[in-house]
């Protein structure tokens, strides 16, 4: 096999840009392949109908697998969607973790003494990263479909080099619990009513009613989320 190592920028950014000889699709299929999404699944993901609903409008039909990309970037691009989720969600997010003073139960307090506080930077860093992310996107309901996703994410993120390096099974059985957590509670998250969810984003929101409208089942959106969450 031959490996380029592109080092210069504007040659990264000429390769992001060249879709005709250089493509991520069978990588992007692959990851959907590795989570188990099932061949039904992936055939409705990897899919091209002009006539799905989320290409109402579109110049060029995109599969519902990509398309997924088009929503991330609409609630990230300047504007009324990305303030919802700046100021809004991520900052307040931010602030309540770092106000140790009015948070007596605070997961990342190891100590309090008359001098100060004694944290650990890395349950700090979950909270603010991965507990901040989880609300910014998913509302409060997703910590009534797992309250201990946070420890299940901390175990992920040790082992998730196996998944991508596909390990076999007897050394990724960590991996695999974490995983496999993780796709529940998004089965759980999913099973409670919209309207009781009405706090997630907008990524949330589209993504899921496009999920639902090419028909994939409750396994099969819970994986698809999974791989989005974590990337």
């Amino acid at each position: 096999m031959r490996i380029y190592i592109v080092t210069s920028p504007n040659d990264i950014a000429n390769c992001y840009r060249n879709t005709t000889t250089i493509s991520y699709h069978s990588i992007i299929q692959d990851m959907y392949k590795w989570v188990h999404i099932s061949q039904d699944g992936l055939n409705k993901m990897f899919s091209l109908d002009p006539s799905a609903p989320h290409n109402n409008g579109l110049p060029k039909p995109v599969m519902p697998a990509f398309h997924m990309n088009n929503y991330h970037r609409l609630q990230v691009h300047p504007g009324e969607n990305f303030d919802d989720l700046l100021h809004n969600r991520i900052i307040p997010g931010i602030l309540r973790t770092l106000d140790f003073d009015n948070t007596p139960n605070h997961p990342a307090v190891l100590a309090r003494t008359e001098s100060g506080i004694k944290i650990s930077l890395l349950s700090l860093c979950n909270e603010l990263f991965v507990r901040g992310t989880a609300e910014a996107f998913l509302g409060k309901a997703i910590w009534r479909a797992n309250p201990h996703l946070l420890d299940a994410f901390r175990r992920w993120e040790r082992t998730n080099w196996k998944y991508m390096f596909q390990m076999p099974e007897f050394m990724s059985k960590d991996m695999m619990a974490a995983r496999d957590e993780i796709i529940q509670s998004f089965v759980l998250y999913f099973r409670i009513p919209a309207e009781e969810r009405q706090d997630s984003n907008l990524f949330m929101k589209e993504a899921e009613k496009m999920v639902r409208d090419v028909g994939c089942n409750e396994q099969d959106t819970a994986r698809i989320f999974m791989l989005h969450f974590w990337a």
